[in-house]
């Protein structure tokens, strides 16, 4: 027997409502509201987008960050990146756990990437001292793997963790509404 779209079964037989369309639809528009909107009020501040687009910096905290979570996870590292856009909704309450731990984890190896980034960018600055406008170019770049790191955070990675969360919450709810 087919499940209905709309629907996700548990493995305890219990089934919760989960209205994909709409759990991808917020997904959509909760990250274009985010990175929309920092980057409008940093331009409302007077600020250059393309200030914040550094490709070393973004190259560097990438690689890191997938590398580590690869070493950690191995494929299953990126599965909780396609759950927001209703690809491999998990349904088991141990999936759930796994991919929030994952989320968490790369909050922390988003944040420790930027600041290894940001000392890399500093000492690169070095070579540069005797020429100031080189040394503030290098020091926003150096600044920017910040902007890059919490942007994938407060986007895609946090909002997942909250969606995944919500799975569970929803599930329970469920569940309570049974007894």
């Amino acid at each position: 027997m087919e499940k209905p779209q709309n629907e996700t079964s548990q493995t305890s037989g219990h089934k919760y409502i989960l209205n994909k369309p709409m759990f991808v639809l917020t997904a959509v528009i909760g990250a274009i509201f985010a990175i929309g909107g920092a980057l409008a009020g940093f331009y409302m501040q007077s600020g250059h987008v393309f200030l914040l687009i550094h490709l070393a910096e973004i190259v560097t905290i990438l690689s890191i960050t997938i590398g580590a979570l690869f070493f950690s996870y191995g494929f299953t590292a990126f599965k909780p990146l396609l759950v927001p856009l209703g690809f491999g909704i998990p349904e088991e309450e141990e999936t759930i756990k796994k991919y929030i731990k994952i989320c968490e984890s790369t909050s922390s190896i988003l944040l420790i990437a930027a600041f290894f980034t940001f000392v890399l960018g500093l000492i690169n600055t070095n070579q540069f001292l005797d020429d100031t406008e080189v040394v503030g170019e290098q020091i926003a770049a150096a600044l920017s793997s910040f902007v890059v790191s919490l942007s994938a955070m407060m986007a895609f990675v946090v909002p997942t963790k909250w969606k995944l969360e919500s799975l569970l919450t929803d599930r329970q709810v469920f569940e309570a509404k049974q007894r």
